[in-house]
């Protein structure tokens, strides 16, 4: 093999190895486990969930929002950071979200999932 046929044959497996990393994908899943206000009216929500990475990348950082919806018609919205989280990896979380007093929460529910590697 001449020096020419050698360094494309390695360029070529160079670019296959680096396209390996674009194609991988970048993906999870939030899902709410339980939602709790301790007393009727009590100004803070603790909020259970789960998220699984079911991509093929790790995640490095990720947002995930609640909607907590009141039975005086008001809704509130609550943010949720987290960090890294690997390939097939499954956490369970605990976050409390902060209220107004006197409202009575009816359902909690996940609204928005942004993550970035």
């Amino acid at each position: 093999m001449n020096k020419l046929t050698i360094i494309s044959v390695l360029l070529v497996i160079l670019a296959s190895l680096s396209a390996c990393d674009f194609m991988r994908s970048l993906d999870a899943e939030a899902v709410m486990l339980d939602w709790e206000q301790f007393e009727e009216e009590d100004d803070t929500v603790h909020i259970m969930f789960k998220i699984t990475n079911t991509g093929s990348k790790d995640i490095g950082e990720y947002e995930i929002s609640f909607r907590i919806d009141c039975v005086e018609d008001t809704s509130f919205e609550h943010i949720y950071n987290g960090f890294g989280l690997d390939v097939d990896e499954i956490d369970r979380e605990h976050t409390e979200a902060n209220i107004p007093s006197g409202y009575v929460v009816e359902t909690v529910k996940i609204t928005d999932l942004n993550i970035n590697d």
